[in-house]
């Protein structure tokens, strides 16, 4: 009985290490979403209000782009960008996908804030 569970115990402990990473792999330290595309935010949120035009509105959480439209989040990582748009709010994206805004959904805010992030590349 004894050398039963210390066989079953063994071959578990195999199988464990067998799970473990692979040695030769490198990480660089930032998060991986997909093949060869890194999670790391290439922007702050100041640098992206800059390039896209949007100035901080009086309450200072929130910001004021293009055509006056209403911008309450800025993402600088792909992650924050696939959550606020698979939560169904209204998001837009650099052209690279990289950085995005959820934005009060106003007429015309989208292309005008589209066109503001192409600024951000």
């Amino acid at each position: 009985m004894i050398r039963a569970i210390g066989t079953a115990l063994c071959v578990g402990a195999l199988l464990l290490v067998g799970c473990g990473s692979d040695s030769n792999t490198s990480n660089s330290g930032g998060t991986q979403t997909s093949f060869n595309e890194s999670n790391d935010a290439a922007y702050t949120e100041q640098q992206v209000a800059e390039r896209a035009g949007l100035t901080q509105d009086d309450s200072g959480i929130s910001w004021v782009g293009p055509n006056g439209c209403q911008v309450s989040v800025i993402m600088t990582t792909r992650d924050a960008i696939e959550t606020y748009a698979s939560a169904g709010d209204a998001v837009v994206t650099n052209p690279a996908g990289t950085v995005g805004v959820k934005f009060y959904p106003d007429t015309g805010c989208r292309d005008a804030l589209s066109s503001a992030l192409k600024n951000v590349k």
